[in-house]
């Protein structure tokens, strides 16, 4: 009821509307739409009322809730919920805790920090209040396991399209999963599965973006950078959020229900950080290393080492020299 409300007072923003106006259109009492006024602007929106005119929203275009990211995806008809926190332990962890009573499903969960965020291999990701956006989805594809790799770079994609959209800037992908700015991590994807032998119960995709971080820890500042960092301003977090669910429904819409997977390895090679660069990849005790030449059909990388012989990384931790100091 809060989301009609507030959407009834944005379609309404040049004027007033009465309480009994809203009560008759939401088909609820003016009591109801008294409290859910109350509630909204509890959470920071700013809704003048006038005796005898009604409510008026006063928008702040860098208000975040619940609500505002709603609004914003509404048409996609794609999430059954969005979570908003303001502050959370993991939201990849969250969405594994809670998924077994979201049957079915499909979720998104924000919070504005976090307390024992993860990157890939276990480490540790800080999500300090407030500087970032720090968002989980729980996807239920029908596919394979085999498959399900591919939503890393799905997701990859789609940030490198929001950040275009919304800011006007062009970053690359790390392959598979790190977005670079100024040859320093701006933003990391993380992906987990859980499946069953022949088809997936569910992913929980995890991705971290450094939005108006302007002090990292010592071990970090010569390789992380942020947005207000590489821009010289405060960044609104929720227009990316919004423009990165809807890049990502595209891209993940055309795969999941036809295994279109072209758009996505077209953004991914012509904005690749890795591609024509020197890389070395860890995978258990083996190291490579070699010129990253392409990425084939599935999105696994290619290398070629000094003889000629060509490699595919299917997994690994890659290294590329010119990025967070692989000389």
């Amino acid at each position: 009821m809060k989301i009609r409300i507030l959407k009834a007072l944005k379609e309404n923003k040049d004027g007033y509307i009465s309480g009994a106006k809203l009560a008759e259109n939401l088909e609820v009492s003016r009591t109801a739409v008294w409290k859910h006024i109350n509630q909204l602007k509890k959470e920071g929106y700013n809704i003048v009322s006038v005796s005898s005119k009604g409510y008026r929203l006063l928008e702040d275009q860098s208000l975040m809730t619940r609500e505002e990211i709603f609004l914003g995806i509404k048409d996609l008809s794609f999430l059954d919920e969005v979570y908003y926190f303001d502050t959370i332990g993991s939201t990849n962890t969250y969405i594994k805790e809670i998924e077994g009573k979201n049957s079915g499903q499909q979720l998104l969960v924000i919070s504005d920090e976090q307390t024992a965020g993860r990157g890939r291999l276990g480490r540790k990701w800080e999500s300090p209040k407030g500087d970032g956006i720090w968002m989980s989805l729980l996807l239920r594809p029908r596919i394979s396991p085999f498959e399900a790799s591919k939503i890393t770079q799905i997701a990859a994609a789609a940030l490198v399209e929001a950040l275009r959209n919304v800011l006007g800037i062009d970053v690359k992908i790390k392959w598979p999963n790190d977005l670079i700015l100024s040859g320093k991590k701006l933003a990391g994807v993380l992906t987990e599965m859980n499946a069953e032998l022949s088809s997936v119960n569910y992913v929980v995709l995890g991705c971290g973006i450094n939005v108006n971080t302007i002090e990292f820890p010592d071990d970090l500042k010569d390789k992380a950078t942020s947005l207000k960092l590489e821009l010289d301003k405060e960044i609104n977090k929720k227009d990316i959020i919004v423009s990165f669910i809807r890049a990502f429904y595209k891209l993940y819409s055309s795969f999941e229900k036809a295994g279109d997977y072209e758009e996505t390895l077209k953004i991914c090679r012509e904005n690749s950080a890795t591609l024509g660069k020197q890389v070395r990849v860890i995978s258990g005790d083996t190291v490579e290393i070699g010129k990253a030449i392409d990425l084939n059909s599935n999105g696994e990388l290619i290398i070629e080492d000094e003889n000629g012989d060509q490699k595919t990384i299917f997994y690994g931790e890659v290294s590329v020299r010119g990025i967070n100091g692989y000389l």
